[in-house]
């Protein structure tokens, strides 16, 4: 995460004029401010996008890096069994066989 944040920073520290900017570029910037990849389409979208949020004078969202507290959360879930019951696909076996 950290390399893609220096990444869009070394982008706008280059001072580009907006039309020279790649599509590359474009959507390294479009990222940090949290749009959609979906919603890029072609570079003439993405300029547009990146056009707007200049105007808006919006500053990109605040990120909060990922702490080892963070990584730590999710590990206690790897102990945790799961049954066959519990589950949508063990569900749909059980209510088969009770059809049967």
């Amino acid at each position: 995460m950290e390399v893609r944040l220096n990444e869009r920073h070394e982008v706008l520290e280059k001072n580009k004029p907006v039309e020279s900017l790649t599509g590359i570029e474009l959507e390294k910037l479009l990222l940090m401010h949290q749009v959609i990849r979906k919603e890029f389409g072609d570079k003439t979208k993405k300029l547009q996008s990146w056009r707007e949020i200049l105007l808006s004078i919006k500053p990109p969202p605040d990120i909060v890096p990922w702490t080892l507290e963070d990584e730590q959360k999710p590990s206690c879930l790897q102990d945790v069994q799961i049954k066959s019951e519990d589950t949508a696909l063990g569900r749909k076996i059980a209510l088969k066989k009770n059809k049967n």
